[in-house]
């Protein structure tokens, strides 16, 4: 059974850097992310914060994300997220087992995107 989930991760990361390939999201931190998903990379962290992503981007690093249990920080400064993204962050946060830090800095955020992560914190307290 362990194989067949590895092979079903790369299936997954395959398909969504290379959505994020076709709609222009050229990002170091995706090619690495596939040591995230298999465990072998001793960096836990997401790092979009010096080539953002912006809200085209943002699904499917999250789907990615979502199907690794080492990834414990998701760094989006300065990415130009909607309220929409935030909805779409907070739903894959709230249940992530091994997420702890979130870094939203410098979005603009709305006042419901601000109550959707203060929910958010209330919902995982692993989350910083």
């Amino acid at each position: 059974a362990g194989k067949a989930v590895i092979c079903c991760n790369r299936l997954i990361y395959l398909q969504r850097s290379q959505a994020l390939k076709k709609i222009g999201v050229e990002n170091p931190v995706i090619l690495r992310f596939a040591h995230l998903i298999h465990r072998t990379l001793e960096c836990r962290e997401v790092d979009c914060s010096t080539f953002p992503i912006g809200n085209k981007g943002l699904g499917p690093l999250l789907e990615m994300v979502n199907h690794s249990v080492v990834v414990d920080t998701v760094k989006l400064p300065n990415n130009e997220l909607n309220y929409d993204s935030i909805q779409n962050i907070v739903k894959a946060a709230s249940t992530h087992p091994s997420l702890t830090h979130l870094d939203l800095s410098s979005n603009p955020l709305t006042t419901a995107g601000g109550r959707a992560l203060l929910r958010l914190v209330r919902t995982n307290h692993r989350i910083r």
